[in-house]
């Protein structure tokens, strides 16, 4: 596989407002061709509007079954906007694959706070439908799983970095005690950081942009 771009520079491509596509209820996806590295990046954008807060709420357990027969508990606000479009990003994913120029280019999924579950779940679905098991890395996502059944689900579907600020309020909703749980998060570190700084949760979500808070080894990391 081709070397992934930096986590900053990746996030900084997911906030990039051009080249979003609108599909279903309200979900914005585009595709990020690296004809270098030989990647294609599937990326979701975060909250855009009062539907993706709506969804954002919706925090019920929903049970969801990719493959027949092996079903899982995620937030149901997520597996709701995912499986109002997921035909139509899958679909353009596998076109773009069957073409001689990428057929043998690898994907990466990401996405940034509510797009951070779209692309868990597409990676998700992705593995159902073709057995590939890819890269999912998403920045300051809340948590998509319900119990430890739908962790263990996710991990076997893809290979997951969760980049998540410790003083990032977002990350820690849906709360633990519902039994919604992070799939491999990974730490980074924000220099001058104190109890009170979750207080400040504009900031502390929107500082996955600066490369200095990724460990030098974040390659190996993800």
């Amino acid at each position: 596989m081709g070397e992934i771009m930096h986590p900053a520079n990746m996030f900084n491509l997911i906030r990039q407002q051009r080249n979003y596509v609108t599909v279903g209820r309200n979900m914005d996806f585009k595709f990020h061709v690296d004809r270098l590295e030989r990647i294609i990046y599937v990326l979701f954008q975060e909250s855009s509007g009062a539907s993706d807060w709506f969804h954002n709420l919706l925090a019920i357990p929903s049970r969801i079954e990719p493959i027949d027969g092996c079903g899982f508990f995620v937030h149901k606000g997520f597996a709701r906007v995912w499986q109002s479009g997921n035909e139509v990003i899958l679909d353009q994913l596998e076109a773009k694959l069957e073409r001689r120029q990428f057929s043998d280019f690898q994907v990466v999924f990401g996405g940034f706070s509510h797009g951070g579950p779209l692309a868990m779940l597409a990676a998700n679905e992705w593995f159902a439908r073709t057995g590939r098991r890819e890269q999912c890395i998403i920045f300051g996502s809340p948590k998509l799983a319900w119990g430890d059944g739908a962790v263990a689900a996710l991990q076997r579907s893809a290979i997951h970095t969760h980049w998540v600020n410790p003083a990032d309020a977002i990350t820690r909703v849906p709360f633990s005690r519902w039994n919604f749980i992070h799939v491999d998060r990974s730490l980074v570190v924000v220099e001058g950081n104190t109890p009170v700084s979750i207080l400040n949760v504009n900031r502390q979500h929107q500082i996955y942009g600066d490369d200095k808070i990724y460990p030098e080894n974040w390659q190996r990391a993800a």
